[in-house]
């Protein structure tokens, strides 16, 4: 497992995104797309729109990624209605487009962790150790 700070604002999306690329473009290009753009959302949604410090951990499964995205906010995530032309609250429609299914998991710390499992055909059986990795945002 490897984990890193990095700072919570504006840039943690972008820093997001780099971090899933680099860890998972070496096993599938195309599943590193959809990561990044679940990973994007995720984190953005948790900037927005929770509280405290964020933790991205990506999990490399046989067949997909199990991507998890906490905050310290006690709100769980909701799909809104978005008005034709509304520029933001698409973030779980494009998660849910691109994931297999995903959820909301309450932690000890009285937090959350948003996960997704990004894949044709996920399963929980994780590549070893090193396919762990997580990012802190503080």
């Amino acid at each position: 497992m490897s984990s890193a700070a990095l700072e919570r604002g504006p840039d943690a999306a972008a820093a997001a995104r780099r971090h899933a690329r680099e860890v998972v473009r070496p096993h599938d290009e195309q599943l590193a797309h959809d990561v990044e753009l679940v990973v994007s959302e995720l984190v953005t949604n948790a900037v927005l729109h929770g509280s405290g410090r964020i933790t991205l951990t990506l999990r490399l499964l046989q067949g997909g990624v199990r991507v998890g995205v906490a905050d310290l906010g006690p709100g769980e995530p909701r799909r809104l209605e978005v008005p034709p032309g509304g520029r933001h609250g698409r973030g779980l429609f494009l998660v849910e487009a691109v994931a297999a299914e995903w959820g909301v998991d309450r932690l000890s710390d009285g937090g959350k962790e948003v996960w997704c499992l990004v894949s044709d055909e996920a399963a929980e059986q994780p590549l070893g150790d090193a396919a762990v990795t997580q990012v802190i945002f503080r």
